[in-house]
């Protein structure tokens, strides 16, 4: 039928339709491309990782593989042994055996747990054998920690090798302790403090199990440190003293972190702009699921979604940059940085850019109050041997004594046979070495004795 004058043909209104389609596309394809996301990616270090730091990594790995399978067998024996009990039950009381009806028996593995019971520890024990030895010996070879920026999909189980190690180390301590066999505590503190330096070179989860196995150690040591003579002292300052010269830069663990949390803000990017919006729901959790939401609405506005990632980046990088300049210069005054709050995105950002404000006093603490303890330790000496405490700390080296949060001396008095030795902590303001809380910042002084 051929349309009266003045009206349109429904082809052509196809036709128009289609190219008004086709218009939308393009312009939403020129606009796409006209959006440049920002580049967030790290470069690693300048150096490989050498033969020796790689053996020690995959060496780590399998000690965790191995708890695994460990594992494994003993949940398949336990199953075995539970559903023979249950077959017997059944033909006992003559009635049909049902394999649903047996309970599912669980191993968990010794890498994976927390407290450990004597029979967990023999485990670890028998699963880890000599390769705690070859760990070691690769640090006392001078080994660099050789760290590469890691994004969304870390690896960590060598960590859980590395923290049933430095347990390993903790339990013979421990064993020392309880059996009042002095002279034997200064080895195992060595290796596990020296470990712990080690994995301090790292980024945020290397530096946080490194500082542990360090601060476990020496709480331990806290506990019987007072019943030690001035030999044993003697010895056990100068045993920690030797691990520490393995200890990194305080700043160093910072800037490691820092290019982890640029890289996994590239990877979430690169996420989002190719639309793999379950893989970016998988990897950031069910926490930031709304985030991601919010995201997936921007899909039509590019340039609104280039700003948030923008915003997270530019945020990490100046509280970073700040965080960094106060630790390698205490002394001196560093205005904190202008930063922007958006409610909006606050769970997005905390998945990124949060890491810093916990590692740093967290490492600021460990590196503290270590060298306290070490100092503590001469002092002891002194008072044991009847000798007078010095009026000062200048006796000793200026690196021993300097209070990382400040940059000036630990603050030191004393008595005739007594003294105070404590660091202001992180507000940097002397409390006269009040440490139990009713200061709004108390200083920051050793760790009370425990009792075991």
């Amino acid at each position: 039928t051929m349309p009266r004058s003045g009206q349109i043909s429904p082809l052509k209104i196809q036709i128009l339709w289609l190219n008004f389609l086709t218009l939308l596309i393009c312009v939403g394809c020129k606009h796409q491309e006209s959006t440049s996301f920002s580049n967030w990616s790290r470069t690693t270090d300048t150096d490989s990782a050498n033969a020796k730091f790689i053996e020690f990594i995959n060496t780590a790995r399998q000690i965790d593989l191995d708890a695994d399978l460990y594992a494994s067998n003993e949940s398949v024996k336990k199953q075995k042994a539970v559903e023979s009990e249950y077959r017997a039950k059944a033909a006992k009381l003559k009635k049909p055996f049902v394999a649903s009806e047996v309970p599912k028996t669980v191993v968990r593995s010794v890498t994976r747990r927390t407290t450990y019971f004597a029979s967990d520890k023999k485990v670890a024990m028998s699963v880890i054998g000599d390769r705690r030895f070859s760990l070691l010996n690769i640090i006392k070879m001078g080994t660099k920690f050789h760290h590469e920026p890691e994004g969304l999909n870390k690896d960590h189980s060598y960590l859980r090798g590395l923290n049933i190690v430095g347990n390993s180390y903790i339990w013979e301590l421990e064993d020392a302790i309880a059996s009042e066999k002095f002279d034997s505590i200064q080895e195992p503190a060595y290796k596990a403090t020296l470990l712990g330096c080690f994995l301090l070179g790292g980024s945020g989860f290397d530096a946080t199990l490194g500082a542990s196995l360090i601060d476990q150690t020496r709480v331990r040591l806290i506990s019987v440190v007072s019943k030690l003579d001035q030999n044993q002292l003697s010895k056990l300052a100068a045993k920690l003293q030797s691990a520490f010269k393995h200890r990194p830069s305080i700043t160093l663990a910072l800037s490691h972190e820092l290019d982890d949390m640029l890289q996994a803000l590239q990877e979430a990017q690169d996420l989002y702009i190719s639309k793999k919006y379950s893989e970016l729901r998988k990897y950031l959790g069910k926490g930031c699921e709304d985030s991601v939401d919010q995201l997936i609405s921007l899909e039509s506005k590019p340039e609104k979604a280039k700003d948030v990632f923008d915003w997270i980046g530019n945020d990490i990088n100046k509280r970073s940059e700040w965080r960094i300049k106060r630790l390698k210069n205490p002394l001196e005054y560093v205005e904190p940085p202008i930063l922007i709050d958006r409610k909006n995105w606050r769970l997005l950002y905390r998945y990124f850019g949060t890491n810093l404000d916990n590692l740093a006093p967290l490492l600021q603490t460990c590196y503290a109050r270590s060298q306290i303890f070490i100092l503590d330790c001469y002092l002891r000496k002194l008072v044991k041997s009847g000798k007078p405490l010095p009026d000062t700390l200048a006796l000793f080296s200026t690196d021993s004594i300097r209070d990382p949060f400040t940059g000036k001396p630990f603050y030191y008095t004393k008595t005739q046979t007594s003294y105070l030795l404590y660091s202001t902590g992180e507000d940097g303001v002397d409390n006269l070495g009040e440490s139990l809380g009713i200061q709004k910042a108390p200083d920051l002084t050793l760790e009370k004795p425990i009792s075991r």
